[in-house]
């Protein structure tokens, strides 16, 4: 970050509410931390299984494996130089290869056990829900590119060509979430660079769709739960990455600008129940958020 008064000011701001976690994965992006560092963080929040729970999206503290936990700590481990066979990833690997359901040729959205524990509503269990591509689609494409497991190699590639035929021939709009997971699966897919028959035609329909969807209003990027430029782009070698550039410029200027009085961001959503976890969640939420904008200054500030 060019200005180091205001790089130092946030970051004040920032180790007075963000977990270790984040806080070692700011060392990590900024000033030279190791994998390890984060690894040790992240670990706490992974199960025997090899899932991952307790909280590590703030939204739900359901302290059991979920697939949507484990998409969480896939974004991490991401950013990560770990190999296919990294204990870590062979857990994780393990985890999903076992809580794949055959018939949906999907990882659920929810478990039942979420309605347990301190929630959000939207992460609360329901039996009847149909399962779209969140998180399915971003976890093959993490497993494709990442692990060496057969088993679950075998359900991702169920969810790969489940997802091409839903992009080739689907029809409706994409929900913003499910369209994150698929961006993610289609960065995926592009880095292994795959000869894939049908890529050229799924990529098109994403880039249409992300195009469709993103809030252009700046006025309600932090007043509204809106879809913002970052939440489809954060890096400028991603999916559209040099379209979104002058959107994603300007997020980072009403960004600075939109700081609450203790020099961060605080969330545009509420539970509306359990105040006493969504206070300690919202904190959460906080360095995480931070982090997202001083990642994004870092690879768009030029």
């Amino acid at each position: 970050m060019k200005d180091k008064s205001l790089y130092l000011e946030i970051k004040q701001a920032f180790e007075q509410v963000a977990r270790p976690l984040e806080q070692a994965r700011w060392r990590h992006a900024f000033e030279n931390g190791g994998d390890e560092d984060v690894l040790t963080e992240l670990r706490k929040f992974q199960n025997e299984d090899g899932g991952f729970g307790h909280g590590l999206e703030p939204d739900f503290t359901n302290p059991f494996s979920s697939p949507i936990q484990t998409w969480a700590a896939t974004g991490i481990l991401r950013t990560l130089a770990l190999g296919r066979h990294h204990p870590v990833m062979v857990k994780t690997a393990s985890y999903l290869a076992s809580s794949f359901d055959p018939v949906t040729r999907r990882w659920p959205f929810t478990i039942r056990t979420n309605n347990d524990h301190p929630h959000a509503p939207w992460w609360h269990h329901d039996d009847d829900a149909v399962d779209n591509f969140n998180p399915s689609a971003a976890l093959a494409g993490f497993l494709v590119r990442h692990v060496a497991d057969p088993l679950a190699l075998d359900c991702a590639n169920k969810v790969l060509a489940d997802a091409l035929e839903s992009l080739v021939h689907g029809q409706q709009p994409i929900e913003s979430h499910e369209l994150r997971c698929f961006i993610q699966m289609i960065d995926d897919l592009t880095a292994l660079d795959l000869d894939h028959p049908f890529y050229h035609e799924m990529r098109e329909r994403i880039t249409h769709e992300m195009i469709n969807t993103v809030c252009r209003d700046k006025n309600a990027w932090f007043k509204d739960y809106v879809t913002k430029p970052s939440d489809l782009v954060q890096r400028p070698d991603g999916l559209l990455g040099d379209v979104f550039k002058p959107l994603i410029i300007t997020e980072i200027k009403e960004a600075l600008q939109a700081r609450g009085p203790d020099g961060l961001w605080s969330v545009t959503w509420s539970w509306h129940a359990y105040p006493e976890a969504f206070e300690k969640a919202k904190k959460d939420w906080q360095g995480m958020i931070a982090l997202h904008y001083m990642s994004l200054i870092h690879h768009f500030d030029d």
